[in-house]
């Protein structure tokens, strides 16, 4: 499974994939407005699937002291190289969120964990996740996690396919898992019911519970063609709007912010 993970993010540009239209550009603005919310001035992050690195250096660029971790060498590379310039990190290096075992216990203030849940497909898998994040978070830290939603998953299917693909996006709902193709398992798809359910067993308690790009996928297009202004009133009704528990499962992307006890 991470053969296929890996495989996937080999041949991928994650380092575009956020900022390289308007569309991809909601997930990370809303992302970053809950995270500078919850996330105290001057804090020690662990970044803790950080791909390329885009909120590792967005949030040292606040003042934040960041370690940056991915399973793939290539984008730890990528973002010592940026970093050989910039000199913003406190850290860049290789890991799986399942075992940080070389990182120490309640050594950072925040943790992140932007990317894991999307690509682990056992429920004992995420909770270990989890479990690993709070290991090395310190009491009353943060604890932001990422995920990508099945309804949006089964909408986002008939916007771009019509019924071609149906049948499979409407297991989706019911699995997690959306077509086993291009090599191999890839990404699972939770429900916010879902991620409430895993962080409560982890006595965690919520902060925020957003969907971080919430029906921008249907009509991305529109929204990749809007100017600056009308994109604008575009993110003002979005930001109203992304904790609307009513709403949450129609985003594709979504993010949980929660504090561990003391």
């Amino acid at each position: 499974m991470m053969d296929a993970v890996k495989n996937y993010y080999t041949g991928y540009s994650e380092e575009n994939r956020l900022k390289r239209d308007n569309f991809h550009r909601i997930e990370f603005l809303t992302s970053m407005r809950y995270l500078e919310k919850a996330i105290p001035p001057s804090s020690r992050i662990l970044d803790a699937c950080a791909g390329t690195g885009i909120y590792s250096f967005a949030l040292a660029q606040q003042g934040h002291s960041v370690t940056a971790c991915d399973l793939m060498p290539e984008h730890i590379a990528q973002i010592r190289k940026r970093d050989s310039s910039e000199d913003l990190l406190r850290d860049a290096k290789v890991c799986n969120i399942l075992d940080m075992s070389g990182i120490e216990d309640v050594s950072f203030d925040a943790v992140l964990c932007m990317g894991a849940l999307y690509h682990l497909f056992t429920a004992e898998d995420r909770k270990r996740a989890v479990d690993e994040c709070l290991r090395v978070l310190k009491p009353d830290g943060l604890f932001a996690a990422a995920y990508v939603s099945r309804h949006a998953q089964l909408v986002s299917a008939l916007s771009h396919k019509g019924m071609e693909k149906y049948d499979a996006a409407l297991d989706c709902i019911e699995s997690g898992i959306f077509d086993a193709e291009n090599g191999g398992l890839v990404f699972y798809r939770s429900t916010p019911a879902e991620i409430i359910s895993l962080m409560e067993s982890a006595d965690l308690e919520k902060q925020y519970m957003v969907g971080t790009d919430g029906i921008a996928h249907i009509i991305a297009e529109l929204i990749n063609s809007m100017n600056p202004p009308d994109f604008d009133r575009w993110l003002q009704y979005h930001y109203s709007t992304c904790e609307d528990e009513t709403l949450l499962g129609y985003s594709l992307h979504g993010l949980y912010i929660g504090k561990k006890p003391m």
